[in-house]
């Protein structure tokens, strides 16, 4: 369900998670908060927002867009994309949802090969990051 106000502000709050993705993946957020920036785009003319996630974990972004029935691609890590290293697929996406990872807090590829372990933004060092 797209809210009735398609104001978009810097602050979006969420209080309750919500149905969409899984819950058990730690760092997944709520998806509601890509449902209100739809909202938005839908608002200023673009009737099917094609989106994309390159971090798609818990799969937030999928269940919203499959509820919707809007366009959409998602990678990870668990896939074995490297969102610092590889081509983000652009191909003409209205929107790019990225949700950071929890650095040095939830360990994110502890169950993948070491050379995707590696690829893994929340175990890189800040200055190494910087420099990619």
């Amino acid at each position: 369900m797209i809210p009735t106000s398609h104001e978009l502000t810097t602050l979006i709050s969420i209080p309750e998670r919500g149905p969409y993705g899984d819950n058990k993946y730690r760092g997944n957020y709520a998806g509601d908060v890509l449902i209100k920036l739809i909202g938005f785009l839908q608002a200023n003319g673009i009737a099917a927002p094609y989106v994309y996630d390159p971090m798609e974990g818990g799969m937030t972004s999928r269940d919203v867009c499959s509820s919707l029935n809007l366009p959409y691609v998602g990678s990870d890590i668990h896939q074995g994309f490297d969102v610092v290293g590889d081509d983000l697929h652009d191909t003409g996406f209205d929107l790019c949802i990225l949700h950071y990872p929890y650095w040095n807090m939830i360990d994110y590829a502890h169950d993948l090969p070491e050379e995707l372990q590696k690829k893994d933004m929340s175990r890189m060092e800040w200055k190494e990051l910087s420099r990619r």
